[in-house]
């Protein structure tokens, strides 16, 4: 189990180098915080119904939808809540929330104080700003990288913790800075959001394009700005992380899994998942059982 958990460590390190890499020449604001999770959740579900009232509280609070669709109202100003939304509450002033829908609605509530009043002002003058997330994907990454080290790792992590919270905070203000997204930009990155979701759906450049009112170049340019990847190499990306999950935590057979991700020719799916990731599916699973 040590040799697994060491594994999985060294698996969210590298992947978070990278991004860090990637998005680091993007941040504009670089502010020390001390993260406050010791009793408290990072990641939140609301299966049922939900119904939320916060008077007051003893931090900050990055609020971020992870998914589902609601409304917070934060000082009468009604806001809406949909997955890659985020908002950043202070300490004072009266918040309510509730759902729009009896489906899950999951989100962050990263609390957290900053280390200096200049960072503290910086922060009160963003109190009750909201903003759609330009990477989504990133967050998601960054959220579950640190809820790792929050709650699944037994060593101190304190200073990563801070470090991976004040990046979050960072991309929020940057995203805050640079204003509303254009609508273009808004339905592409629907609709990759979309292709993560269900990566068993194959669609074409065509359909893809069409969809945002772009010729298939147009498109596929721009998807590129905004991923650092071709439609087509995010799709792949996204039916390989499934399959990684899957081989892991299911006893699904390969050709079972294939099907599952829109796959007719399971040979042709276990070369790709190989050109990805090094070993064939059947490799791969093998190889997680063995370090368990």
């Amino acid at each position: 189990m040590g040799s697994l958990l060491t594994n999985n460590l060294e698996k969210y390190h590298g992947r978070m180098q990278k991004l860090f890499v990637l998005f680091a020449h993007n941040i504009f604001y670089h502010m020390r915080i001390n993260l406050l999770h010791r009793h408290t959740a990072l990641l939140n579900y609301s299966p049922g119904r939900w119904e939320w009232s916060s008077p007051e509280r003893a931090f900050y609070n990055l609020w971020i939808c992870l998914e589902g669709d609601g409304e917070i109202t934060y000082l009468d100003r009604k806001i809406d809540v949909f997955p890659g939304m985020g908002l950043l509450l202070p300490q004072e002033g009266l918040v309510k929330g509730q759902k729009h829908r009896p489906e899950l609605l999951s989100n962050v509530g990263m609390h957290f104080m900053p280390c200096s009043q200049e960072d503290e002002l910086t922060l009160y003058t963003h109190s009750g700003v909201s903003v759609q997330f330009r990477n989504f994907t990133l967050i998601r990454e960054l959220v579950r990288y640190l809820d790792f080290l929050l709650f699944r790792v037994s060593s101190d992590q304190q200073e990563e913790q801070n470090q991976i919270g004040e990046t979050l905070l960072s991309i929020f203000l940057r995203d805050a800075k640079m204003g509303p997204e254009g609508k273009v930009d808004r339905l592409i990155r629907n609709q990759a959001e979309e292709m993560r979701a269900r990566p068993e759906r194959t669609r074409s450049g065509e359909e893809l394009a069409a969809a945002v009112g772009l010729s298939c170049s147009q498109f596929s340019r721009r998807f590129y700005k905004m991923f650092k990847l071709s439609p087509r190499d995010f799709l792949l990306a996204q039916r390989v992380e499934k399959a990684g999950t899957l081989l892991r935590e299911s006893q699904m057979t390969v050709g079972e899994i294939a099907e599952s991700l829109g796959y007719r020719d399971v040979g042709y799916f276990s070369r790709q998942f190989k050109q990805k990731t090094g070993r064939s599916p059947l490799a791969y699973r093998k190889r997680v059982l063995h370090r368990e």
